[in-house]
């Protein structure tokens, strides 16, 4: 009986090793990014889309992604790196209160003079029916925008509960520099 039990064990351990390993290279199968805080690159951007207040796991955003181009109808913002209607830019991860972010390569390192035009959509649904445009100027190194929402923000309330006698302030400098205000 220990032995049967000991090889029933070894067979269905390398039974889900296998199964693991064949879906390895399947692009097919959607693959869990990443959770938590975002570190970018000097040339990279990020773009977060929150859905509704009870939006807080990859399953919320499940299909949607980012349509990105610049002004010339460039779709291809970084080498090698181009989105179409039918294939957008898929979330490099999440975090529970800010949402889906999309990570943007950009050809050079990110500076004030750069931007470029995006829509969040799922197949033929606009979560805005605008473009929206992003702006390193306006915008520094990450860009907010909410479900329905055609607007760009350069902050995001962290989900605090306020009460209606109060409100929240946020501060954002271009430079980075917020340590000592």
């Amino acid at each position: 009986m220990d032995i049967n039990f000991k090889k029933l064990c070894l067979a269905a351990a390398i039974s889900s090793a296998a199964l693991a390993m064949s879906g390895c290279k399947d692009e097919s199968s959607p693959v869990e990014p990443p959770t938590g805080e975002l570190q970018l690159q000097e040339n990279q951007v990020a773009i977060y889309y929150k859905r509704d207040e009870l939006a807080r796991t990859a399953a919320d955003y499940e299909g949607w992604g980012l349509h990105v181009w610049d002004d010339n109808g460039e779709y291809d913002l970084a080498e090698g790196v181009e989105t179409s209607w039918s294939k957008p830019l898929m979330p490099a991860g999440y975090h529970a209160t800010k949402g889906a972010y999309y990570v943007i390569d950009l050809k050079e390192k990110r500076d004030n003079d750069q931007a470029f035009n995006f829509i969040v959509h799922k197949g033929d649904e606009k979560n805005c029916p605008d473009n929206l445009t992003y702006s390193v100027s306006d915008n520094g190194e990450d860009a907010y925008t909410l479900q329905n929402s055609c607007e760009v923000m350069d902050s995001f309330d962290e989900g605090l509960d306020l009460a209606s006698n109060q409100v929240a302030i946020y501060y954002k400098r271009k430079d980075g520099n917020e340590a000592d205000w």
